[in-house]
């Protein structure tokens, strides 16, 4: 699982992160499937994705889905683990905590039959 951590959320740092994602898939034709947070639909992410030149379209998921949308469940598990009656004092002590929770997570794309999320039931 890729995943990064920063002190504040805009388009400009989705885009950042995206960016060493699509080289590492240079010649292919990929999909983004995302949910309709601002930071996605922003200028910066247009701007990022009319760079692509078609080779990244975004598949937008509906508003509100959680029951459908993986990343949902990851969320709700990264707040109950990091969040739920706790105060960090440091920022350290969060990202590593975060990064932990993250390390643990088990999805991945098997090859064989085509691309496709497998999930785990502790999500």
């Amino acid at each position: 699982m890729l995943a990064q951590t920063a002190l504040h959320k805009n388009g400009d740092r989705f885009a950042a992160f995206l960016a060493p994602l699509a080289q590492l898939w240079p010649a292919d034709h990929l999909v983004l499937v995302m949910d309709n947070v601002s930071d996605h639909r922003s200028q910066a992410m247009r701007d990022w994705g009319a760079g692509q030149e078609g080779r990244l379209p975004p598949c937008w998921r509906p508003v509100y889905s959680p029951h459908r949308h993986l990343l949902e469940r990851v969320w709700r598990l990264r707040t109950q683990k990091l969040a739920c009656h706790r105060c960090w004092h440091d920022v350290a002590g969060l990202e590593a905590a975060a990064t932990r929770v993250l390390d643990r997570i088990a999805a991945h794309f098997p090859t064989a039959d085509g691309p496709s999320i497998v999930r785990r039931n502790h999500l």
